[in-house]
């Protein structure tokens, strides 16, 4: 069975933090298939980003109720 690595990259304000870089960086150690996932407000430019920097499969999820952290929001 091949191994799956899910990494969900952080951001604020539509920009990636670097530890959304390291965290691509060590999942690519474990191997496998790679997928990453980004939720913001609108993540089509994070998206992009991720993708030309390795991040595997990349799964951008945009709505405006992601624009400020909030718990309920990402419940849903």
């Amino acid at each position: 069975m091949a191994i799956k690595v899910l990494a969900i990259a952080e951001q604020k304000g539509g920009k990636l933090s670097n530890v959304s870089f390291e965290l691509i960086s060590v999942a690519k150690t474990v191997g496998g298939e790679l997928m990453t996932a980004c939720l913001a407000e609108s993540a089509d430019g994070i998206a992009g980003e991720l993708a030309s920097h390795g991040g595997g499969k990349v799964l951008a999820v945009s709505d405006p109720a992601l624009k400020y952290y909030n718990d309920e929001s990402y419940a849903r």
